[in-house]
């Protein structure tokens, strides 16, 4: 994930993100706690916890007669643990997402520019989403957080932050930064799943843990994708996809990350209907086996346009992917009412 969330295009997203709720019509679903991820670290687990839900729930915390008592039915028990506040490990499936609380900690930061006023501390928690059904999203605008029931200030600057816009298969990971005193003896972090009700859960930071999470890969490729070469017409564009590679930097300033290298892909749009539209960089996604990527401006070529009617623009789109990635897939929304996309495969 690029470093540094860029608020701008960040609200843009949050703004997709609620039309595509809107437009689907979808309700939301009780958040359902699902599992927990096995303790990979050999640590003791200090917490005692019994799952129960309408399928043979796994019991991944302490073995003991009371967890292999558990119901497997729908209890009341289950109601209750969906309102828990979830800790580092936990596994919760929400609004058609699984969401896996994968870390907390303390940021490390050497910026002398950009440090928490005194008394307090940058904390963080780590999650994995991933889009069960349909389309969805998750930005940190959708979370709050309490410090001993205090209202807190969400931080901006971290490494790796949560944003995505998401289809069926595909996942993102990122962190949610905010600034809480040192002495806080409870932080709570609050995820509203739900605007349009102000549904929420709650995730418990716990200091310095990592819930050993492994994240499998998506290498499988999508059906029916665009090469370049190739024209496709909806009912607003034709879109010629001209080309797509690796490059360098324009930007002096801005590189991408250990591991990772900047690609891009160079399109023509065509408006072939009879009222103007917007072709915007901020209707496309990229992922890297299944994983969102994020975009760059180390480019100064942005395909971004408003076009009237028989009118054309032409330009890249550029995101940052890990060195070793293997399938690699560009999505186009044409409309943000709707869960269709259009995919691009990549190829140097």
């Amino acid at each position: 994930m690029k470093k540094g969330l860029k608020l701008a295009a960040v609200i843009v997203l949050s703004c997709a993100f609620l039309l595509m709720a809107i437009g689907s019509g979808s309700s939301s679903s009780s958040p359902t706690k699902v599992g927990t991820v096995a303790d990979t670290s050999g640590q003791k687990e200090t917490k005692k916890e019994t799952k129960a839900s309408a399928d043979k729930t796994e019991a991944v915390t302490e073995k003991s007669e009371e967890a292999a008592a558990v119901k497997t039915t729908e209890t009341a028990e289950e109601t209750e643990a969906a309102k828990a506040c979830y800790v580092v490990g936990d596994i919760v499936n929400v609004n058609d997402q699984k969401i896996v609380y994968m870390s907390s900690g303390v940021l490390e930061n050497d910026d002398s520019y950009s440090k928490p006023k005194d008394g307090y501390q940058r904390v963080f928690i780590e999650l994995y989403v991933e889009q069960l059904k349909g389309s969805g999203g998750i930005t940190a605008f959708d979370f709050e957080c309490y410090a001993d029931g205090y209202a807190a200030d969400q931080y901006y600057g971290g490494p790796d932050g949560l944003s995505g816009s998401l289809t069926e298969g595909r996942y993102t990971t990122g962190k949610i930064y905010f600034s809480v005193p040192v002495d806080a003896s409870e932080v709570e972090f609050e995820y509203e799943y739900n605007f349009i009700s102000d549904k929420k859960i709650k995730f418990l930071y716990e200091g310095q843990k990592d819930s050993g999470y492994i994240i499998e890969k998506k290498k499988e490729a999508s059906e029916n994708t665009f090469a370049p070469g190739d024209v496709v017409e909806t009912k607003n564009y034709r879109i010629s996809y001209l080309s797509c590679g690796s490059f360098e930097s324009e930007v002096r300033y801005i590189k991408p990350d250990e591991g990772y290298h900047f690609i891009c892909f160079e399109f023509e749009f065509e408006n072939i209907s009879n009222d103007d539209h917007s072709v915007s960089s901020m209707l496309f996604e990229c992922f890297a086996d299944g994983a969102h990527c994020s975009s760059t401006s180390a480019r100064d070529d942005d395909l971004s346009a408003t076009l009237s009617a028989g009118r054309k623009t032409k330009g890249t789109v550029a995101f940052e992917v890990p060195d070793d990635a293997e399938t690699i897939e560009l999505e186009f929304q044409d409309s943000l009412f709707s869960d269709k996309r259009i995919i691009f495969s990549f190829h140097e």
